[in-house]
């Protein structure tokens, strides 16, 4: 699992002028089986949208998007579960 951080800068003839237009998260997430997918993805968008405090702050500086990509651990030993 990691957790991704890019931004984009405004483009001004100074770079100690620049400051950021957007930032945009990535949370790259394994499970252990597909039936967890929807209780993290939850779990995550309350987290990036009420309780991070960091996120609150970030998007006072610019507008802060997220993506989530949720995989299973082991697919095919799930497909044997089922």
């Amino acid at each position: 699992s990691s957790i991704k951080v890019s931004a984009q800068l405004s483009s001004t003839a100074a770079p100690s002028q620049n400051i950021f237009t957007a930032i945009a998260f990535r949370f790259d997430i394994t499970c252990g089986n597909h039936h967890d997918h929807a209780l993290v993805s939850r779990a995550l968008e309350l987290t990036h949208d009420k309780y991070c405090g960091i996120t609150r702050m970030l998007k006072m500086i610019a507008p802060v998007s997220y993506g989530i990509y949720i995989h299973t651990a082991n697919p095919e030993e799930e497909k044997a579960l089922v």
